[in-house]
């Protein structure tokens, strides 16, 4: 084996889902959606803010469409963990 001093970027399947299902990410999760819920007063305004504080820009209108639906059988907290989840607000394009 040969040593390398820089390790390359990569995202493999268990990192991915270490993310998801940590401890750490829930309770962050559970504290973006509690913070959304004191700022907003309407799903879609809660919606918008947790774009806005995730991925720094507001839904598109698809976007908005099927978190709508989602929150329908999910709480916020579950919307927040899946936002906190993309590739979008992991890396910097």
């Amino acid at each position: 084996t040969v040593s390398c001093a820089r390790r390359d970027t990569t995202v493999v399947a268990p990192q991915a889902l270490m993310l998801l299902n940590s401890p750490d990410a829930i309770r962050y999760a559970e504290g973006l959606a509690t913070r959304v819920a004191t700022e907003s007063a309407s799903p879609p305004e809660s919606i918008e803010g947790v774009f806005r504080h995730v991925l720094q820009r507001p839904p598109s209108p698809g976007e908005l469409e099927l978190a709508t639906r989602f929150l329908k059988n999910q709480p916020m907290s579950e919307l927040c963990r899946a936002l906190l989840n993309l590739n979008e607000f992991s890396y910097v394009d």
